[in-house]
């Protein structure tokens, strides 16, 4: 029995042996390789983690670029608002100027009248 257990035991180390030959190559190429992906992964990560930073700079920018633009059209509508009124005065303006030559001959015209009608008045009286 002694013989038995000890060619058991012979048996299960020859069989330990030539497992272990034949898996830790091949355990360590597989570790190599995952240590080569989780190499990779943390590249990648870092690779995203910069450009999530680089996106949010740009956003920001965008942002006030923005807000600039949307002032200066603001400003440019209060403008445009001044430019209305002022526009309306000088038609305004205009209306009275061309009006006024004709409202001159109109009372030249009247007192012309006028003058005449009191001429005939003075020789009918």
């Amino acid at each position: 029995m002694a013989n038995e257990i000890k060619e058991i035991s012979e048996i299960v180390t020859g069989f330990r042996k030539v497992i272990q030959d034949l898996l830790v190559p091949e355990l360590k190429a597989i570790k190599k390789q995952l240590e080569s992906h989780e190499q990779e992964f943390t590249r990648l990560w870092e690779e995203i983690r910069l450009l999530r930073e680089e996106m949010r700079d740009l956003r920001q920018e965008m942002n006030i670029r923005f807000e600039a633009i949307q002032k200066e059209i603001h400003e440019i509508k209060v403008e445009q608002k001044g430019m209305v009124g002022d526009i309306h005065e000088i038609k305004t303006g205009q209306r009275e100027i061309l009006l006024k030559p004709d409202l001159e001959r109109r009372v030249n015209r009247l007192e012309l009248l006028i003058g005449k009608s009191l001429k005939k008045e003075k020789i009918a009286a």
